[in-house]
């Protein structure tokens, strides 16, 4: 059930602004992404990672509506820069950070001040 465009551009622009364009996970600065340079850009490109995934939220919904409003829902959407979120794509985030080596805990505390979630 997972869903290409999931959020609206206000609610991305919102998310772009609340993460000051930082990766939640390696901290890199990004930026948007624009078709007319994207070859020219020397930093990363800005995305949105779900803190929790989109097959697990489509466990929990007893309808397509309820989902849909669940996988939007800014209070579960970091920015992560397109190195890090093609690189994580589906694993979970405990197993990617070992994998990875970066600090599960930090990263945690990150969400939770990004997000207001203190109990992510």
């Amino acid at each position: 059930m997972a869903i290409k465009k999931f959020t609206s551009k206000k609610n991305r622009a919102a998310i772009y602004e609340r993460d000051n364009m930082e990766c939640c996970y390696c901290g890199k600065h990004t930026v948007k992404y624009s078709v007319e340079d994207w070859k020219l850009r020397s930093s990363d490109v800005a995305t949105l990672d779900h803190i929790v995934s989109q097959w697990a939220i489509a466990q929990t919904c007893e309808s397509e509506a309820e989902f849909r409003r669940a996988v939007a829902d800014p209070k579960n959407l970091v920015l992560v820069c397109n190195s890090c979120n093609a690189s994580k794509q589906e694993t979970e985030l405990y197993i990617w950070c070992a994998a990875k080596g970066y600090d599960y805990a930090a990263i945690l505390a990150r969400i939770a001040t990004r997000t207001g979630k203190h109990n992510v």
